[in-house]
């Protein structure tokens, strides 16, 4: 008999591509996308040993090669439909919920076909050769043509049986294209040299491909994890089907630092290593980036306990992570929510993931939801433990970033960052420990010590030879808040020597935001000495311009946040370029904050801010390193 190959081939070709294609967009890794990997290579693999079996039938072939050739096509084959009924099955319900009845149903045919295949030498049943070398069928090929019409039939049921969690358009999909699945194979089983059947599973495999894997909205481009669409519709269909399952939570605390000092692209770069990291434990569960530093690995309860994980991934943090040239220790929050036993629906489960790691104030080392109350006091306490210590001031570091003027070309400006490092606890962040210094009291004590500190650094560091006019420095809201501050500012600044022209106090949004008369009545009376203020982190909705004239305001500087939503969304970029032109209309400088690579320098050119600062223009520096940095950049431009 004569065999047509032409649509083994095209079937070959079509996976080829395929795969190509999956593994160039490096396709997320879960659960059901390893099944479809498993699919497309078996899919080509059949394609290619039916081509090579054909090629074998010649006369002259050793009978060895053609029993070996089609015993390989024959299991790859019954392999292809086994994975792609559990590839929709994956879909709907994990193989774990399955009663041992139903995965019996599942796994006995393509067993038995596999058993088949594999005493066919002996036995004969499906195929054989005569004495001239020929292939021939056996009588028993209706077994392998019958196991498929029952996996078609299992697959319409299933569908049946979860048609709430199948949108219409999966259920015509399955539908009409398991039927265009089995007809070709009716086809060959009357017509056996046509060879329908590899090109028929191709093109069921491709639709699924084009229509399911391809979904943008599941994908986290930055990381090629499963996204936070994808993680909210994976605990909904969990739930529906009343699985037990957890939820390991993990966020890097060290994302606003890493990007403040290195910038965004390094901080992705983070991201990408540390999601290719966890994705080591996507053989449990699945994997999934859920933004900001965050990321969650989902586990059904009876494929492994997650607390093996957290203990494999904490001892994993205990060690440095090398990133190009820089090798430093990643801080991360860790957490485990578990259905039901923390929550008794999906509402109820979601609202308690987000409020464990969503919360500004709530960042603790290792987090159980039952104990959520007890760790976060812990916290707290080791914080307010370590603030009220005497030797405080020990653990607190001062790092540098210079300023750009766009006006002189050229760097004029410094600003002081403070860093709490703990001996036990690690780095705080100062969005952590400020606002409980601030609830303490002790926030004066602390302030008053880092004014000092970047005081008797100015006056020990010839930075005017560098062309540095200003160095700014947080103000917090309860130090503006002391009536004794102006005199407390004027002595330590005539203790070393520092002109009041050096000094620029950044003062928050929300300082800003319907000021006291004690606070006014301060940043006035220090304005008269020659200190000058910016405010922070505008635009994050605290005020507007309209309060800002109650102030005597040198500089705005506009918050990171606010630059990046105006490069992506028209309205906000209109809202960006109002507010820098009305703070120039009443001689307020405009300073843009967290400008991170080429494209956003070019964007912010055009609005006319007066200073420029972050990682494009020079990266956060410790104390002994400034001085270097400062003679790098001095004869640089933008």
């Amino acid at each position: 008999m004569k065999y047509n190959m032409f649509f083994d081939i095209c079937a070959l070709c079509v996976s080829i591509i395929m795969l190509m294609t999956y593994y160039y967009k490096k396709t997320i890794v879960s659960y059901k996308t390893r099944v479809f990997e498993a699919l497309i290579w078996l899919c080509c693999g059949a394609a290619a040993a039916d081509v090579i079996a054909v090629m074998a039938n010649a006369p002259s072939c050793p009978m060895m090669i053609k029993w070996i050739s089609n015993m390989i096509y024959y299991s790859l084959h019954a392999a292809t439909n086994f994975f792609g009924v559990m590839y929709f099955i994956l879909m709907a319900e994990p193989m774990v919920k399955m009663s041992n009845l139903r995965k019996t149903q599942l796994i006995a045919p393509f067993a038995a076909e596999i058993a088949l295949i594999a005493f066919n030498p002996i036995l004969r049943l499906l195929f054989y050769f005569d004495e001239n070398g020929s292939y021939q069928r056996g009588g028993g090929m209706f077994i392998c043509y019958a196991i498929t019409v029952y996996y078609f039939i299992y697959m319409i049921v299933f569908l049946i049986r979860h048609n709430d969690f199948f949108d219409r358009k999966m259920q015509i999909v399955i539908t009409m294209f398991s039927v265009m699945y089995v007809l070709p194979m009716v086809l060959q089983y009357f017509f056996p040299s046509l060879l329908l059947e590899c090109f028929a599973a191709t093109l069921f495999i491709l639709v699924i491909y084009i229509l399911y894997q391809t979904d943008d909205n599941s994908i986290d481009n930055q990381t090629g994890l499963l996204s936070y669409q994808a993680f909210e519709s994976d605990c909904k269909a969990y739930a529906a089907t009343n699985m037990n399952f957890s939820v390991l939570m993990i966020k890097i605390r060290d994302a606003k630092f890493l990007t403040d000092a290195f910038g965004n692209q390094f901080c992705s770069k983070v991201y990408a290593s540390f999601a290719n990291y966890i994705s080591q434990f996507v053989r449990y569960g699945n994997a999934y980036s859920l933004g900001g530093g965050i990321f969650a690995l989902c586990f059904i309860n009876e494929n492994v306990d997650p607390k093996n994980v957290l203990e494999s991934i904490t001892e994993r943090m205990k060690q440095p992570w090398g990133f190009e040239e820089i090798v430093t220790r990643l801080s991360v929050s860790v957490s485990i929510v578990s259905y039901p036993l923390h929550a008794a629906d999906y509402q109820s489960f979601m609202e308690l993931a987000d409020t464990v790691f969503y919360r500004s104030d709530y960042k603790p080392d290792i987090i159980y939801a039952d104990k959520m109350a007890v760790k976060d006091k812990r916290r707290r306490s080791d914080i307010e433990r370590s603030i009220a210590s005497d030797n405080v001031t020990d653990s607190l570091e001062i790092f540098y970033q210079p300023i750009y003027s766009n006006k002189e070309k050229r760097f004029t400006g410094v600003e002081a960052l403070v860093r709490m490092r703990d001996r036990l606890m690690g780095y705080v962040m100062p969005d952590e420990f400020i606002p409980i210094a601030e609830k303490s009291g002790a926030m004066v004590r602390i302030g008053e010590y880092i004014f000092e500190h970047i005081c008797k650094y100015i006056s020990s560091h010839d930075t005017d030879v560098f062309g540095i006019k200003f160095f700014t420095v947080n103000l917090s809201v309860m130090q503006c808040m002391q009536t004794d501050l102006v005199a407390q500012v004027a002595s330590i600044m005539q203790k070393y020597g520092i002109s009041p022209s050096k000094i620029c106090f950044e003062i928050s949004e929300i300082a800003a935001t319907d000021p006291p008369d004690v606070m006014i009545n301060n940043i006035k009376q220090l304005h008269k000495l020659g200190v000058s203020f910016s405010l922070d982190n505008y635009g994050t909705g605290q005020s507007g311009l309209q309060q800002l004239t109650l102030l005597p305001l040198r500089m705005i500087k506009f918050d990171s946040s606010f630059i990046k939503r105006a490069m992506n969304d028209p309205r906000e970029r209109t809202i960006l370029q109002s507010s820098v032109n009305m703070s120039k209309s009443i001689r307020i400088e405009a300073v843009a904050s967290g400008i991170e690579n080429e494209n956003m320098y070019s964007q912010m050119k055009e609005f006319g801010f007066d200073f420029c600062q972050g990682f494009y223009y020079a990266p956060v520096c410790s104390e002994d390193d400034l001085p270097g940095k400062l003679v790098e950049l001095s004869g640089q431009q933008k």
